[in-house]
């Protein structure tokens, strides 16, 4: 975890990893809007996050950016 707070650290996961691939930031699954409820719920496991996201959020996030869910929940365990 280090001294960077979770917030930097999903935003540079986010530039690191998801950018360069979905140009579409609009849907990101790191969304500013999104972004916040993560760090606030802290899911760290697929039903936490199922349970704790609401769906309309989760429908205006692109599908195939789910495959950063895995990487993003071990980032949130770090700080939970």
């Amino acid at each position: 975890a280090g001294s960077k707070g979770l917030r930097e650290e999903l935003i540079e996961y986010r530039q690191s990893n998801i950018t360069p691939n979905f140009s579409d930031q609009a849907r990101c699954i790191l969304r500013d809007e999104l972004l916040e409820r993560l760090i606030i719920l802290k899911p760290t496991t697929k039903d936490e996050f199922y349970k704790t996201v609401s769906l309309e959020l989760r429908e205006q996030t692109d599908g195939k950016q789910m495959q950063y869910l895995e990487d993003i929940f071990e980032i949130i365990d770090a700080y939970a």
